[in-house]
C-alpha cells in the first residue's frame, strides 16, 4: 500500500474509522516512563528529561508535568547536537553528531574496530559468526566480565555525560531518567555520565538535577502510547 503524498494519519482514519495519532518512540518511552515509573505511579518531579538510549539517541522533555513537542514534534533530538569534531557521518548526514560518539550505533563502532585492530574480546566469536555485533550482545558481554565491552560502555557513557550537560545547562531539569536497551547496563552506564556531568556542567545547576536509571526500561513505550492516545482524545494534551 503506498500513501503517496497523503498524510499517513488521514490514511489510517479511512480505513479505520477511527481516530489516530502518530508520535516518535522516544516520546511513547518518556510518556510510559513518566507515568509508570519505579512505583507505578508519576514521577514527584515536574521537570524531567528521559532519555531513550538505544541505537540512537533521543529525549523526551517534560515541563511543569506536560510533554514539549516544539515546532514540529522534533524537541529533544539531542543525539543530532553537532558536538564531536569527527569525521564520522551521522545516521542524519550530518558530521560529529552526538549519536557518533555515545549511541549504540557508536558502542557496536567502538568495539568492531578494536576487536578488528588485534583486541581480544567474547565478541570476536560473535563478530566472526554473524558478520556484526548487535546490542544484545554487548549486554551479554558484559554480564560475563568481557573488559573489552567494559571499556566501551564506559567509553560511550562518558560522551552521553557530555551531551546531558547541554541538557542540564539550557533546561535545569530536576531529573534525568536514562532508559531505553542501554539503561541495561546498570551502573556501568550511570557511574562515568554522572562524572562526566560533573565535569562539563555548572556545578551550581546540576546538583539540582538527579540522574538515574529507569526500572522498566523499553516496556515503558506500550504503556505510554496508550496513554498518550488517551489524554489526546480527552483533550488533556
Amino acid at each position: 500500500y503506498h500513501f503517496g503524498n497523503a498524510p499517513v494519519k488521514e490514511k489510517l482514519e479511512e480505513a479505520f474509522h477511527l481516530p489516530v495519532y502518530i508520535d516518535n518512540d522516544s516520546r511513547t518511552l518518556a510518556y510510559g516512563e513518566y507515568h509508570f515509573g519505579k512505583s507505578g505511579l508519576p514521577y514527584r518531579e515536574k521537570n524531567v528529561c528521559i532519555v531513550n538510549l538505544d541505537y540512537g539517541i533521543a529525549v523526551g522533555i517534560f515541563a511543569n508535568g506536560g510533554p514539549i513537542y516544539g515546532a514540529s514534534g522534533y524537541a529533544g533530538e539531542i543525539g543530532h547536537i553537532p558536538m564531536f569534531n569527527n569525521e564520522k557521518i551521522c545516521f542524519c548526514g550530518k558530521k560529529g553528531c552526538l549519536e557518533t560518539e555515545a549511541s549504540g550505533l557508536a558502542l557496536i563502532d567502538f568495539l568492531t574496530t578494536k576487536i578488528k585492530k588485534g583486541s581480544s574480546s567474547r565478541l570476536q566469536k560473535v563478530l566472526a559468526k554473524k558478520g556484526i555485533i548487535e546490542l544484545e550482545d554487548i549486554l551479554e558481554a558484559v554480564r560475563f566480565g568481557d573488559n573489552l565491552a567494559i571499556e566501551g560502555v564506559a567509553e560511550i557513557a562518558y560522551n552521553l555525560g557530555k551531551g546531558l550537560a547541554v541538557i542540564i545547562n539550557l533546561l535545569n531539569p530536576e531529573l534525568i531518567v536514562l532508559g531505553g536497551m542501554l539503561s541495561g547496563f546498570g551502573e556501568l552506564l550511570l557511574l562515568p555520565v554522572k562524572t562526566s556531568i560533573m565535569q562539563h556542567s555548572l556545578s551550581l545547576v546540576n546538583s539540582d538535577t538527579r540522574v538515574t536509571l529507569s526500572s522498566v526500561n523499553q516496556k515503558a513505550a506500550l504503556p505510554g502510547c496508550c496513554l498518550l492516545v488517551r489524554n489526546k482524545i480527552l483533550g488533556l494534551i
